[in-house]
Parts: structure tokens; C-alpha cells; sequence
């Protein structure tokens, strides 16, 4: 399909905010956030393969990110959720998870909610994590540091100066050099 979706916003909605059901999706700079009063409640949700999720911030939500194979989520912000990643995000069968790269995991309260063998793509990696519960497999240049947010409660998600997670991140061909906003 390569639909493009840029610096939208959905938030406070009843059920899910990005409840897609498209092919090869593209999401840059998008932000879902405080969705979701009544079942199901997603901020991100896909159906099929190949979604990718470029510079967006999933807060505030009793489900982050849910759905779609072989997605690829890159310097994304996950904060403040029920859990981050729920089943069909991560897959028994890693080549076909999704891949996680310069991602910050923040204050949710699970992690990674889904199948008991599930894993994450073997190319995650570069992420931070800060009081996320249990996110195995996001690989092995990922810190658990405090990000330094400016202010997290007030969904201000602008690196403080002196942060540790400034330039922690990846740079490689197809991960964008520019962070959120």
C-alpha cells in the first residue's frame, strides 16, 4: 500500500487511536497518546506486515504497540503505558518480530505482554530503557538509564542537557539521523 502517515495526532479517543489495517505502512513523527477508556485500548495497532514507525511517541495507553510482523520501529519513544509491546509484536519466530532501534522505553508498567517464547528481531538494538518491566531481546548496546526527559509527566519528552542518551543511538542506513522533533 506505502501509505505515508506525517506528524499526526490522535489522543483521547474511547478505543484504539492508529488502528491500521494496510501494508507496508509508513508512520513519521506521529504521536498517540492518553487513548483508550474502554476495551480495546491501543495506541498503536497494526494488521499487516512491514509497518514502520519512525520518530513517534506512544504514551499514556494501556497497550503501546500492538499487531502487524516484521515491523521496524525507529527513535520511537514508549511512555507511560499499561504495557509496551503486546502479543503479535514479538513473535516465537524472531526473524518475523519486530525490530526495535535508538528507542526509549519509559516508566510503563509491563513490558513485553504476549506469547512465553516470544522474542524481539535480533537487529534491536541501541534502545534505552527506564522502568519498563521485562523487554528481552532489544540487544546488547541497550542501557537502562534514566533518559532525562524535560518533563515527563507534562508529555515534554525533549532530552534534558547532559543526558546520557543523547548520540547513544544507532546511525545506519535507513534509521533517520534526526530524533523527534
Amino acid at each position: 500500500y506505502n501509505i505515508t502517515f506525517d506528524h499526526c495526532e490522535i489522543y483521547k479517543v474511547m478505543h484504539d487511536a492508529y488502528d491500521l489495517d494496510g501494508k507496508d505502512l509508513i508512520l513519521t513523527g506521529c504521536i498517540a497518546r492518553d487513548n483508550g477508556t474502554e476495551e480495546p485500548m491501543n495506541n498503536f495497532k497494526f494488521w499487516q506486515k512491514g509497518v514502520k514507525l519512525i520518530n513517534c511517541i506512544s504514551t499514556n495507553c494501556k497497550w503501546g504497540l500492538t499487531g502487524g510482523l516484521e515491523m521496524k520501529v525507529y527513535n520511537s519513544i514508549f511512555a507511560s503505558n499499561g504495557s509496551t509491546i503486546r502479543a503479535g509484536t514479538a513473535q516465537v519466530d524472531a526473524n518475523r518480530s519486530t525490530e526495535f532501534v535508538n528507542c526509549i522505553f519509559y516508566n510503563n508498567t509491563n513490558g513485553l505482554a504476549g506469547a512465553k517464547d516470544a522474542v524481539l528481531h535480533p537487529n534491536s538494538d541501541y534502545n534505552i530503557t527506564f522502568n519498563s518491566g521485562n523487554l528481552p531481546g532489544l540487544g546488547t548496546h541497550t542501557r537502562e538509564i534514566d533518559p532525562m526527559f524535560a518533563d515527563a509527566g507534562a508529555a515534554n519528552y525533549m532530552l534534558q542537557k547532559g543526558s546520557s542518551a543523547i548520540d547513544a543511538g544507532l546511525t545506519k542506513a535507513g534509521i533517520p539521523e534526526k530524533d523527534i522533533r
